[in-house]
């Protein structure tokens, strides 16, 4: 050992966690984007659809249809906003949930006196059931209390649990231990 060598700690640099925080929030965006795509994907096959199963345009059959494939829209993107998010799914579900109630409110209050009262309701009845829903169908078994945000913890943060890399797991669980 060195006699010019004193012990202290080693520095930490204050952006030692920088590369896993990019990679969570290139994640979350990446699962935001995703569910717009899968929203938009849904969309379009309303628009094909109906001319291959030969509904009149403007008919109370199409509106019905446009109606289901909103809401069948609308639970797509916040699925897999949920499910695709690196953490806090239900925030990012709740987010793209948000865009919706934005664009139906917006959407209703320019054009809603064209649309049948029936339509309007089923609109805004829809709106919550799309948000439980899409969370029900994005949710992952695999995510416990303890993963937090592709963030390695420490045992001294979390004592009860063992660490492995980035995932975190409970050391008591079947398989862990």
């Amino acid at each position: 050992m060195p006699i010019c060598r004193q012990r202290r700690a080693p520095r930490r640099p204050y952006n030692a966690r920088m590369p896993g925080t990019l990679k969570t929030v290139f994640l979350s965006l990446l699962a935001l984007i995703g569910a717009l795509l899968a929203l938009a994907l849904v969309s379009s096959a309303a628009g094909w659809l109906p001319s291959l199963l030969r509904m009149t345009p403007g008919s109370e059959a199409q509106l019905g249809w446009d109606l289901a494939f909103t809401v069948l829209g609308g639970i797509a993107a916040i699925a897999f906003a949920t499910y695709y998010a690196p953490c806090w799914p239900r925030a990012h579900g709740t987010s793209i949930w948000s865009l919706l109630v934005l664009g139906a409110g917006y959407g209703l209050w320019v054009m809603g006196g064209d649309f049948p009262h029936w339509f309007v309701i089923g609109l805004l009845v829809s709106l919550p059931v799309q948000l439980l829903l899409g969370w029900w169908f994005g949710r992952r078994a695999s995510r416990d209390r303890h993963y937090h945000c592709n963030v390695a913890v420490s045992a001294r943060e979390c004592p009860d649990i063992g660490n492995i890399g980035n995932r975190c797991f409970n050391a008591s669980m079947p398989g862990h231990g």
